[in-house]
This record gives C-alpha cells, structure tokens and sequence, in this order.
C-alpha cells in the first residue's frame, strides 16, 4: 500500500554471522489495524522475542508499556529487558500495529549512575594527567638548564643549535604552509577575515618558534651534550638500534594495542584540505618523531646525573626513568584508567632504562638511530593496510624521510 516503508539494519559477529539488530515496517497512521489490549499486546511481543531471538518469558524483564491510539488502530511500544546478555542493561523494543509486529530493535541503555561514574573516572584521569603533564614540565626544564651547561662547554653547542634550529624550522614551515588552507577554512564568517587571520598567524608563529627552540635545544645536546662513542662500525650501530627499537616496539604495543602486532591508527592524519596528503602525513610523524627524541634526551641527561653523584644507586636511575616514563604515555592518551597509566607507564621505563643502561649510555649517538626504527616500525602497518586511499604512498615516503633524518642525525654526532 501507498505510504508503507520497510527498513533493515543488521551486523557481523564474532562468528561473521549476520546478525539482524533491527528492523522496521512503518505504516502510515490511517491505515486500518486491530485494536487489542495490553495482554494481548504483550503475547505477541513474547511470541516474536521467542521466536526471533530465542528468549522465553523467564529470560526477560518487562521494562515499559506505551500505547498510541489512532484513528484506526492501536500501536504498542514494549521495552523488554534480556537478562541473559547483558545483565540489567540489554533491551529489546518491539512495537506492535493492531495486531502485528512492525518494528524491533535492539540496544544497550546506560543507567544515569554509570554515566556519572564515568564522567567521575574521567575527570580523575585528567587531574592525574595534568599532574603528570606538569612533573613533565619540571622534569624537562631540569633537563634543559643541565643540558645549556653541557652545551656552553662545548665549542659545537651554538653551532648545533643553529644547525638543528634550521632543520626542525624548514620542517615546521613546510607542515604549516601546507595545512594553512584549513586553518582558513575553520575561520568564522561572523568575525572579521583578516582579524582572524592575523591572529591565526600569531598564534602559528608563536608556537613554531617555542617548537623550533625545544626540540633544536635537545637536539644539540643529544648531538653534542654528553656523548660517548665506543666508535663501533655502521652496521654493527643499525643492527643494535634495530634490536633496541625492536624491543621497546614489541612490548609497547602489547601494552597499547593488547596483542602482539600493530595496527594502522586510522585518521592520525588526516590528509583532507592539506595542499599535498603526503607531507601532512610525513610532517606528522617527523614531529612525533621530534617530540620522543628530545623527551628521550632529557631523560638520559637526569639519568647520567643520578649516575655521577651515586653511581652504586642504580635503583634511583631505574626510579627516574620510570618518573619520565608515565607522564609520556599520559601524552599518548590511549590510557583509560589511571592504574592502567600506571602499569604501563612503570613497564615501559623499565624497558628506556634497560635500553640506556646496555647499550645508549656507551654510545649515544645511536639514539637517533633507534627512535628512527622505532617509528619506521610505528609506519609499516599503515604502509601494509592502509587506512585512507593513498595511504601506503604517504607512508612510504614517511619511512624514507624518517630513515634519512636519523642517518643525518646520527653522521653529524660522529662528524662532530
């Protein structure tokens, strides 16, 4: 008949069964239906879950009744709780027209109390993040005062800065250019364009400047600061940066992912609005790549100072790692618990502070080298099952830029 409409929603299972989860036939309001009571209603509801779903009557729980009187008809909309699903939380609603079934649907309801329990553990999650974010802060501006004495020592210190300083900038310059359309693209037309683009301009250079001078700062003092070289050959420095990379790849991506191999992270980067899809995806992991790698280096300045004043005191080295450690995986915000933060924060400490302790502290100019495997190793995934069409492409140019920027950075540490 004229007016009627049918719909079908459905999903996959475990199992890679179709599994319908709701259904509709909508009727127009003057169609002629039956006109049935309450019980009546309530039989064919438990009839169709019995059949449907394979619930009988002491499976379930009668949660509501409403009913629609039209000209014609009467609909009932029936709320029954499956107790054997989800305890407590898991509903079937069936909607009865005169005297047949004309939609069903499953779904899950959230009591108000969970809601507020959530919002509860969430809000203790950020406080403890802010924390964490600003023992970061402290830890890091530590570092860099040791690190500007370490690098007024060296005759190179200046030189590195404006070495790495140009560097990281000709980076920067080029994300930002590229990705300047879409910040034109968020602009409100109510406000003034060129109000909102001065300040948009501001606020970008602003923080490219802060950018430049942190990660230019650690940079040098990773390249000049407190280097010791075993001199080891260039095959035998990749094999062992592999190894290291390997390491502390594998058991963070148990910690994060929960099984023994990566995934693509889909929509990292998104490549819409940019001037080229590429460089957005590169630049992107270049700053991550950026960011480890100077957080990195202040720790290991803290930790080779705990070394020289208590050199027998391995406990407070392995301590201070595990400081440093927390606060970073509270940056990577897959944390959704704090004990969790905790745990993963401790395990992956004690991993820096085994990686240090073997192999960075005799040779760190294999730092690069080994956060450059690192996040070639973070890449691939995204090169074998790409999230976005392109994506392969942009990850291989990623891998080949990244491979690069570490080789450099690891020649001028041994050139200088």
């Amino acid at each position: 008949d004229r007016g009627q409409a049918y719909g079908l929603d459905s999903q996959l299972i475990e199992s890679h069964v179709g599994s319908v989860v709701k259904g509709s036939h909508t009727l127009p309001e003057h169609f002629i239906g039956s006109d049935i009571s309450q019980e009546q209603a309530q039989q064919i509801v438990y009839d169709f879950i019995k059949k449907e779903y394979g619930l009988g009557v002491e499976d379930t729980t009668l949660i509501s009744v409403n009913s629609d009187k039209f000209d014609n008809r009467r609909d009932w909309t029936i709320i029954i709780q499956d107790k054997q699903v989800f305890e407590g939380q898991a509903r079937i609603k069936v909607k009865v027209s005169g005297n047949k079934v004309t939609e069903f649907s499953r779904f899950i309801f959230v009591p108000e109390s969970w809601t507020r329990t959530d919002q509860e553990k969430i809000m203790n999650l950020k406080l403890i993040k802010s924390g964490l974010w600003f023992l970061m802060f402290v830890l890091m501006a530590f570092s860099s005062m040791l690190g500007i004495n370490m690098l007024k020592a060296s005759r190179l210190g200046l030189q590195m800065i404006r070495h790495k300083g140009i560097f990281v900038a000709t980076v920067f310059l080029i994300h930002s250019v590229n990705s300047f359309v879409i910040l034109i693209g968020s602009f409100n037309t109510s406000e003034p364009f060129y109000d909102q683009l001065i300040r948009i301009s501001l606020s970008l250079v602003t923080k490219t400047l802060y950018q430049v001078l942190f990660y230019s700062v650690f940079l040098a003092i990773g390249a000049v600061g407190f280097i010791r070289c075993r001199r080891s050959n260039f095959i035998q420095s990749l094999l062992l940066s592999c190894a290291a990379a390997s390491t502390f790849l594998a058991v963070n991506s148990l910690f994060s992912l929960h099984q023994p191999f990566l995934e693509p992270v889909v929509g990292a980067y998104d490549p819409i609005g940019h001037w080229f899809s590429s460089l957005a995806f590169c630049a992107g992991y270049i700053k991550i790549f950026y960011l480890f790698l100077s957080l990195m280096i202040g720790m290991f300045v803290l930790l080779k100072l705990l070394r020289n004043f208590w050199p027998n005191q391995i406990w407070m080295q392995i301590f201070c790692s595990i400081l440093f450690s927390i606060p970073i995986q509270s940056f990577q915000g897959a944390s959704l618990s704090i004990s969790w933060l905790i745990l993963h924060g401790f395990v992956m400490g004690i991993v820096l502070f085994l990686i240090y302790h073997f192999l960075l502290q005799y040779d760190m100019t294999l730092l690069p080298l080994v956060f450059g495997f690192y996040m070639i190793g973070i890449i691939i995934p995204e090169f074998l099952y790409p999230s976005y069409v392109g994506a392969s492409f942009d990850a291989l140019i990623t891998i080949g830029v990244i491979a690069i920027i570490s080789l450099l950075f690891y020649q001028r540490a041994h050139q200088e």
